[in-house]
């Protein structure tokens, strides 16, 4: 995946480009055609630092790059491992950081970082949104298969988006009803009072293109506070004062739920085929158990039995062998079903010979 190469437009429409650098399985030959390029900051962990061009890549690990790119249009294009580091040295690339996992939104021993002061907060997103990030970048970090798939985070994006509330004082303040209070006003203070989505107002007047105002620095330098250790950031003293406002829901008539009928079974199905991960050959498996079992029954009376084990076993044998050419199954269990196969003719051999 590269941001460079996703075009959209102010109607919503997405263009891609540069299509040439895909993965492509030809079924017809059997080749996989392979991607031999890369941005290191949308690439897995298990695939840093390799060649690409003797890596054949799985969905599981596009889930990754699709999970950065989702976090970066969330987070005003802040990248999910981003953070100020507090290790020895200097400070690694996200190449580095991407293949040891340390994604600083999550408080662990293990993460010299802590999450980019000037940038949102990662509470400030939906729970589910939240806990989909965890299993991206965390869980997934050491079993690529618990990446969310594209039809995961297309589901949490709407139920996000369905619990979306006003704030009342700049209806432009959009914000999850998980939150006691409006984040985008709490950001505006801490740059200085430029907003990030003015009010329609604010624009008119033209207070959106005022400079921020410049910090006057005391005449005599303050007492530098006492370090802190950086793992307390993550659990900051709460606040004794008044509890901010409670939020304005948004009425219905702006409602930013999903009015999109939900996907058929078979469109749920179509999508969980392209974006999930590649399916198994359970065919080849069963026809090898066939052939190893009729193998094993071919000394037993039961000869007719085994016979048809075998049979059985030869003919799933040859199902397996054309689910393989499937590009869903990418040439998996090819090898399996030959060798079924294989042994299921040698039991009927054997078989004939007794």
């Amino acid at each position: 995946i590269n941001e460079s190469n996703l075009l959209v437009s102010e109607t919503a429409l997405v263009t891609i480009v540069d299509t040439d650098s895909f993965q492509v399985w030809d079924t017809a030959s059997g080749t996989l055609f392979r991607c031999r390029v890369g941005r290191p900051e949308f690439t897995p962990p298990e695939l840093q630092g390799q060649s690409f061009a003797r890596v054949n890549r799985e969905p599981a690990q596009d889930h990754f790059g699709i999970g950065t790119l989702v976090f970066q249009l969330l987070m005003e294009g802040t990248h999910p491992f981003a953070g100020v580091y507090h290790g020895p040295g200097e400070a690694p690339v996200y190449a580095d950081r991407i293949a040891g996992g340390h994604f600083p939104h999550v408080a662990r021993a293990s993460v010299p970082y802590t999450p980019m002061p000037a940038g949102p907060r990662f509470n400030w997103l939906h729970p589910v949104l939240q806990d989909l990030f965890v299993r991206c970048f965390c869980d997934g970090h050491t079993d690529p298969a618990l990446r969310p798939d594209a039809v995961s985070w297309r589901y949490g994006i709407e139920e996000a988006e369905a619990s979306l509330v006003s704030c009342q004082d700049n209806a432009q303040h959009i914000f999850s009803n998980h939150l006691t209070g409006c984040p985008w006003c709490e950001r505006r203070q801490l740059l200085g009072g430029r907003d990030p989505f003015p009010s329609a107002e604010a624009v008119q007047r033209g207070e959106h293109l005022k400079p921020a105002p410049r910090r006057r620095r005391p005449a005599v330098a303050a007492s530098r506070p006492p370090a802190t250790h950086w793992s307390a950031v993550f659990n900051p003293a709460r606040s004794t004062g008044p509890a901010p406002p409670q939020p304005r829901p948004i009425p219905a008539s702006r409602s930013r739920a999903p009015t999109r009928p939900p996907l058929s079974p078979a469109q749920v199905d179509a999508l969980q085929q392209a974006f999930g991960a590649l399916r198994r050959n359970e065919w080849a498996g069963a026809a090898f158990a066939l052939a190893v079992l009729g193998l094993v029954l071919t000394l037993s009376p039961v000869r007719a039995v085994t016979a048809v084990i075998a049979l059985l076993g030869i003919l799933t044998g040859l199902v397996g062998e054309y689910k393989a050419g499937d590009w869903q199954c990418a040439g998996r269990g090819r090898g399996l079903s030959r060798a079924a196969i294989v042994v299921g003719a040698i039991d009927l051999v054997i078989l004939s010979l007794l």
